[in-house]
């Protein structure tokens, strides 16, 4: 058989039998609730949830056994794990999750004797703080942390949002409604990330500042002004 058709059979095949593997034994976990079950080194535990706000969500195993966590987003692609190599029983992440967006959760464990555990959810919504034009907000990047602000354009113009400083840094723009607007990784040798957006008198943008990496820390001056920077 041609290697190249074998190959892309297989590849088929793995993505047919997706759905499946994401059916059992899925269950609904509310944010703000717990479900509660019993593992064994041989079982992956699946959980569906879905955000009703922007924000962070908390994920927490408690428990007598050692657990691996990982959360994917809908399309399947691995958002972060949970591993607390063998540190501490309890097992605990945290994620920024989106409104309407729905995320896939599986828990499995390290060993083989069967055990019981609780599975928390906890969210904190997000808070901005303002950002007022021609000024700007300075702060200590954490790992894997997101900062928010808000800014309120005073023109219709053009809104530059730009960082300044010695990290590297992630910025994201959205409209009020956290619908995405346009983001920005450092260019080039720069080490700041800038965006450029036209706006409206009176409107309000929400921004999303991060590390470029995860574990990228270090102090961050974000800035906000009208037109361009003379």
């Amino acid at each position: 058989m041609n290697k190249k058709f074998l190959l892309f059979f297989l590849f088929i095949l793995m993505f047919a039998f997706l759905p499946d593997l994401f059916s059992q034994e899925m269950r609904d976990l509310r944010v703000g609730s717990f479900l509660e079950g019993e593992l064994s080194g041989n079982d992956n535990h699946w959980f569906r949830l879905q955000a009703a706000q922007n924000g962070f969500l908390s994920l927490e195993i408690t428990g007598e056994l050692d657990t691996f966590m990982e959360v994917l987003n809908e399309q399947r692609v691995r958002l972060t794990i949970g591993d607390n190599w063998m540190e501490a029983r309890n097992n605990k992440m945290e994620l920024s999750i989106r409104a309407g967006n729905v995320y896939f959760i599986r828990l499995s464990m390290y060993g083989r004797e069967a055990k019981p555990y609780r599975i928390t959810s906890s969210f904190t919504p997000y808070t901005p703080l303002q950002l007022n034009i021609d000024s700007f907000r300075s702060g200590n990047i954490e790992r894997k942390k997101e900062y928010w602000f808000y800014v309120q354009a005073a023109e219709d113009n053009t809104l530059i949002i730009e960082t300044t400083g010695g990290t590297s840094t992630y910025l994201e723009i959205f409209t009020d409604k956290y619908e995405p607007i346009s983001s920005s990784l450092r260019g080039g040798e720069r080490r700041n990330a800038r965006l450029e957006i036209p706006v409206r008198a009176g409107n309000i943008y929400i921004i999303m500042l991060r590390g470029e990496y995860d574990s990228t820390t270090g102090r961050f001056h974000i800035m906000a002004y009208h037109g361009k920077r003379q």
